[in-house]
C-alpha cells in the first residue's frame, strides 16, 4: 500500500503533485457551479438538477501544464452554499439563509434554557457542529431542511426537567 501511495505522488505538494491536481479539480467545479448560478441567478436550475449538467474541460495546474483531463465535471460545488445558489438561485439562497437564522435562534434558546437536559443540549451541539462542517466542506443540500428542523424537533420532544 505504501508503495502505491508513494508512486502516485500523494504526498507531493509541488506544482505537479496530486494535491495540486485535486485543488485544480475542485476549483474547476466551483467555477462551473458559479457560472451555472450566474446564468440562472433568480430561481436556479432546480433542486437536485446539478447532476445533469456536464461540461468537458481540461484542468490545468497553476504551472500551466495539463495534469488531468476531466470528462463530465458536474456542477457540484463541493460546498453547500454554492450548491444552493446554483440549484435554487438567489431566491433559494435567501430562503435558506432565513432557515439558518431561525434554526440558530432556536439553538440559542435551547442552550440558554436551564430546564433542558444537558444530554439534549450536547446532542444538539454535536449534531449542529457536524452539520456546519459538512455545510461548508461538502455538498449536503439535501440534508439542510432536516438539520434546520432539528432544533425545533428536539425542543418539542425533549422532556424538560
Amino acid at each position: 500500500m505504501f508503495f502505491g501511495v508513494a508512486t502516485l505522488d500523494y504526498f507531493n505538494f509541488d506544482e505537479q503533485g496530486s494535491k495540486v491536481v485535486s485543488s485544480d479539480i475542485r476549483r474547476a467545479k466551483i467555477e462551473r457551479v458559479f457560472q451555472v448560478y450566474l446564468n440562472n441567478s433568480v430561481l436556479g436550475i432546480g433542486y437536485g438538477a446539478s447532476g445533469v449538467i456536464d461540461d468537458k474541460r481540461e484542468v490545468r495546474s497553476s504551472a500551466g501544464s495539463i495534469d488531468a483531463a476531466i470528462e463530465g465535471i458536474q456542477a457540484n460545488a463541493e460546498t453547500t452554499p454554492y450548491q444552493i445558489l446554483a440549484e435554487t438561485g438567489t431566491l433559494g439562497g435567501v430562503v435558506s439563509l432565513f432557515m439558518l437564522v431561525l434554526a440558530s435562534e432556536r439553538i440559542l434558546q435551547i442552550l440558554r434554557d436551564k430546564t433542558f437536559p444537558g444530554s439534549v443540549k450536547m446532542a444538539l451541539l454535536v449534531s449542529e457542529s457536524f452539520f456546519i462542517c459538512d455545510f461548508l466542506g461538502a455538498d449536503i443540500f439535501s440534508s439542510v431542511p432536516f438539520n434546520m428542523a432539528l432544533p425545533f424537533i428536539l425542543g418539542r420532544v425533549a422532556v424538560k426537567h
